[in-house]
C-alpha cells in the first residue's frame, strides 16, 4: 500500500548508543502490543496504528490528519497530536479503543480565509519524477497572475499536511503563511541528490519545478524569488550562480565554498567538516584530493561573476555550525564582481536567529527585499 512503518519512540525500553558509528539502537518488547508511525507514501499523511497481540493494526489517529509526538502511560493511554494545513494543532487521546478532543488550539481561525496547499509533480530533465508543494494565495483570484516564493531544502512534500500561523517571530526570518496571506505563491519542490553534485542536482530539480509551476500560467515569469536556509542557504548560493528565473534570492547561513569549509574544524563538534562535505548532506563521494573538479564545480564562490539575481544573505556572527566566514567570502565575491547584494550580520546570533526583536527585524527585511523587486511596492 506504498505505507512506510517504523516503531515509535514510546515503545522503546532502552536507548543504546554505539560508541564507533555514532548510529542510536534500541530495544523494544515484541511480546507487548507496539505503536507504529505509520507514513503515506501517496497521500503523505503521518498516523499512528497500534499492533495487537492478534497481530491485527487498530488506527489510533486519523488518516487524514497528521499526528506526531505520541506519549503513553503506564496503562496504554495514548495522547498525541493532530494537525493539518487548515486544521490547528489539537491533543487528541486514545483510550479504550475510543478518541477523545483534549484541547483544540486557534479556534479563532474559522471566520478567515486560509487559502489551500496541493501537492505537485513535476519531471527533471534527466528524467526524475518528483514532488513538491504549491501554496496558493489566501485571496486567490484566478483572473489574476501571481508573484511566486520558491522556498528550498531537500525534502519538501512530507510538510503537506503541517499547520503554520502568521508570525514576525521566525527564526530563519521566512514564513509561508506571511506571504500566501500578502498575495504570494509559494513552491516548496522536492530535491533529489546524484552523488557529488549537490549544487547542480538542486540546480537541476528547482529549475524543473519553477519551470513546471510557469507552465500553469498561474504566476508571472518575471516576478519569482528564491530563498533557503543553511544546506537551503547554500542551495539557494549556487542557484542563482547558473539560474536566470529568479529576480531576487534570499540565502541564510550558507556554505559557498566547499574545499575551505570541509578543511575547518567545527567548534561544536570539534571534528572536521570532511564527514559532512565527503558523505552527509553535500554527498561528494569522496576527498577534495580524488575530486578536485568536483568541489570546484559545486561552490558557488567560484562563479560569483555569473550572479544575475539580486542576492540578500544573512547569518548571525556567533554561527558555529556553518561558519560565519564563508557568507563572507560569497558577500566579497560578489562586491568584487560588481553584483547586487546586501549581508546581514546579526551579532548575538547563531545559526537560527533566537532574540525576538532579532526575529522581527530579519522577517520584515526579507519581506521587504521580496516586496520590492516582486511586488509594485
Amino acid at each position: 500500500k506504498n505505507i512506510v512503518f517504523s516503531i515509535d519512540s514510546s515503545c522503546y525500553l532502552k536507548r543504546l548508543y554505539n560508541n564507533y558509528n555514532g548510529w542510536e539502537s534500541i530495544i523494544v518488547n515484541a511480546k507487548q502490543p507496539m505503536i507504529f508511525k505509520s507514513l503515506d507514501q501517496n497521500s503523505k499523511v503521518q498516523f499512528y496504528s497500534l499492533l495487537q497481540k492478534n497481530g491485527s493494526l487498530a488506527m489510533l489517529s486519523s488518516p487524514k490528519l497528521k499526528a506526531d509526538v505520541l506519549v503513553i502511560s503506564e496503562n496504554g493511554v495514548c495522547v498525541f497530536r493532530e494537525q493539518s494545513y487548515t486544521v490547528a494543532p489539537r491533543l487528541v487521546c486514545f483510550r479504550n479503543q475510543k478518541r477523545k478532543i483534549l484541547y483544540e488550539s486557534n479556534k479563532q481561525q474559522s471566520p478567515y480565509n486560509w487559502g489551500k496547499v496541493t501537492k505537485i509533480n513535476y519531471l527533471t530533465e534527466d528524467g526524475k519524477n518528483l514532488s513538491g508543494l504549491l501554496y496558493y494565495p489566501s485571496n486567490y483570484d484566478s483572473t489574476k497572475k501571481y508573484p511566486l516564493i520558491v522556498f528550498i531544502y531537500s525534502e519538501m512534500s512530507r510538510y503537506l499536511h503541517d499547520y503554520m500561523s502568521p508570525s514576525n517571530y521566525n527564526d530563519t526570518g521566512f514564513n509561508i503563511k506571511n506571504f500566501v496571506l500578502k498575495d504570494y505563491f509559494v513552491l516548496a519542490p522536492d530535491i533529489v541528490y546524484d552523488e557529488g553534485f549537490p549544487g547542480i542536482s538542486a540546480y537541476n530539480c528547482v529549475e524543473a519545478a519553477t519551470k513546471s509551476v510557469i507552465a500553469t500560467g498561474l504566476i508571472d515569469s518575471k516576478r519569482i524569488g528564491l530563498t533557503g536556509h543553511s544546506f537551503g542557504g547554500y542551495e539557494t548560493n549556487f542557484i542563482v550562480t547558473k539560474s536566470t528565473l529568479f529576480a531576487c534570492a534570499v540565502a541564510g547561513a550558507g556554505i559557498t565554498d566547499l574545499i575551505s569549509w570541509g578543511f575547518t574544524v567545527n567548534s561544536i563538534r570539534n571534528i572536521a567538516e570532511l564527514w559532512r562535505s565527503e558523505n552527509q548532506q553535500w554527498r561528494m563521494g569522496g576527498s577534495f584530493f580524488e575530486y578536485k573538479e568536483r568541489y570546484v564545480m559545486n561552490s558557488p564562490l567560484y562563479y560569483a561573476e555569473n550572479v544575475i539575481t539580486p542576492l540578500m544573505t544573512w547569518t548571525g556572527r556567533q554561527e558555529k555550525n556553518l561558519p560565519f566566514e564563508q557568507n563572507i567570502l560569497f558577500f566579497n565575491a560578489l562586491r568584487r564582481a560588481g553584483k547586487k547584494n546586501v549581508m546581514l550580520v546579526y551579532p548575538n546570533e547563531g545559526h537560527t536567529i533566537i532574540q525576538k526583536d532579532n526575529q522581527i527585524d530579519l522577517t520584515r527585511r526579507i519581506e521587504d527585499w521580496f516586496d520590492y523587486y516582486l511586488q509594485p511596492k
